[in-house]
């Protein structure tokens, strides 16, 4: 009895000694881990920079998606009015032709209705695109403030 009971204590030692070892490790990568993944500022990986200069390059990167994205909103508005263009001139073709060539007709309506889709799809991501540029000038304001103090 005496060896069952003390064969027993021993495989239980063992186990819980085993099994210590096991977590040891794990609970160390996970606070690595845990550390690595602190913080989400910008900045925190500056690629050989120093802080001014990646200040400054940031600075430029984010004029120069400003500069993109207004003209990213210009040509879509030039496309908004060359697609009210056509709809000004499909509508003149409607009111100008006899009703007894409706082919021609349903072409027509078939062309305001793609350009006014199209027109409504072009707006939105016009106002899109301007949401992301107010936050770019927020950005750049905010970065130009912070180089003054």
């Amino acid at each position: 009895m005496k060896k069952i009971i003390s064969l027993i204590f021993l495989i239980t030692i063992c186990s819980l000694t085993f099994a210590q070892g096991k977590g040891k490790g794990k609970t160390k990568e996970k606070q690595e881990k845990i550390d690595k993944d602190k913080g989400k500022a910008y900045g925190k990986n500056k690629n050989g920079l120093s802080g001014k200069e990646f200040g400054q390059q940031r600075s430029i990167d984010a004029k120069s998606k400003k500069q993109e994205k207004e003209a990213s909103i210009l040509e879509h508005e030039k496309e908004i009015a060359e697609k009210e263009e056509e709809i000004k001139q499909a509508e003149q073709v409607l009111n100008n032709t006899d009703i007894k060539d409706k082919s021609n007709i349903d072409k027509a309506k078939e062309t305001v209705k793609n350009a006014s889709v199209k027109i409504k799809e072009t707006k939105a991501i016009i106002e899109k695109e301007k949401e992301e540029l107010k936050e770019l000038i927020k950005i750049i304001s905010d970065s130009s403030s912070s180089k003054k103090e």
